[in-house]
């Protein structure tokens, strides 16, 4: 690397790896991240299945603090935002799992899917469903109070058909 030159080229980044000079006998590379506008600490990061290992604009994520302010969240990398749903204090969100419409046209035509755990007894546990666009309630599908759901959800939705 050529110190001083800025080693990051992709574009519309602020981003910076520059080689500065050494200390010692080693050259020093400082790193200056780019953050989005929420800095949120964020927990099983998902994106639309389909765009696996290609260039995609949304990810979404759980962000949560033990019962205390629980989010999910939505980063657009483009327009460099961040959409954020509140589960309250009550309850622990799960994974989020992206689900295309079919026919989809937009990255994010779809549902999210999140499973959202009770933190307390006899508070209700639920499957969480948002649009994907706009980020908001499609709807809820709760569980008895007393009845127990996971955290994690690790799945994987296709519209593909299996010979059994």
């Amino acid at each position: 690397a050529e110190p001083g030159k800025n080693l990051v080229t992709l574009p519309n980044s602020k981003a910076t790896a520059v080689l500065v000079e050494s200390k010692g006998n080693k050259p020093v590379l400082k790193i200056t991240p780019e953050t989005l506008e929420e800095n949120l600490p964020i927990e099983m990061p998902r994106i639309n299945d389909d765009l696996d290992g290609v260039k995609h604009r949304y990810t979404y994520a759980t962000t949560f603090y033990y019962c205390s302010h629980a989010k999910l969240a939505k980063y657009d990398v483009v327009e460099k935002k961040v959409t954020t749903f509140d589960i309250g204090t009550d309850h622990i969100p799960g994974e989020t799992v992206f689900v295309a419409r079919p026919d989809a046209a937009e990255e994010d035509d779809g549902v999210i899917l999140s499973t959202v755990m009770a933190c307390h007894a006899g508070v209700q546990s639920y499957l969480l469903v948002l649009d994907a666009a706009s980020f908001q309630e499609i709807g809820r599908a709760s569980l008895p109070g007393e009845t127990k759901m996971g955290l994690a959800f690790h799945s994987m939705f296709t519209n593909k058909k299996f010979n059994m």
